[in-house]
């Protein structure tokens, strides 16, 4: 049994994990975002994916879809559960913008988009450092906007 403190320093780790993996997305920093996962992690973007992958697949697949984009996205409201002492889940109410440049954005007709869902994810703690192990995003809603068009 963990005591409150222990409890409530495992609980700020994966919080403060958490806020890394919005910042690493943002930045596109890949290599320190790769590294939040378990070498065996899965993540799931049913919007994109058919089923969840592996963490190298998905974080190439990530790069690829955020390449030239400005990104934003807020995470707010955990509801972290330690399963144990090294061993949690979590969800997480998010909102994410994420703006095309000018060619991709006619290219595709998607200027920018503004979600709105949960991430579902486990964590597991190994030798002392908690990592995501399963992530799976669930949408409520995707609001895109198309370009401008000039009028003449």
């Amino acid at each position: 049994m963990l005591s409150v403190e222990e409890r409530l320093h495992a609980i700020e780790e994966i919080s403060v994990l958490k806020a890394r993996y919005f910042r690493f997305a943002d930045t596109q920093d890949w290599n320190a975002l790769r590294d939040l996962f378990t070498p065996d992690a899965t993540l799931f973007f049913p919007e994109g994916q058919e089923k969840p992958l592996p963490r190298d697949e998905s974080i190439a697949h990530i790069k690829k879809v955020l390449a030239g984009v400005v990104s934003v996205h807020h995470g707010h409201m955990p509801e972290i559960e330690l399963l144990s002492a090294d061993h949690a889940t979590g969800i997480w109410a998010m909102e994410d913008l994420v703006f095309f440049p000018p060619d991709r954005a006619r290219e595709t007709g998607v200027e920018s988009v503004h979600g709105f869902g949960h991430y579902h994810e486990e964590y597991v703690r190994r030798n002392g450092r908690w990592s995501i192990h399963r992530l799976k995003l669930t949408r409520l809603r995707l609001e895109r906007r198309s370009p401008a068009i000039a009028i003449s």
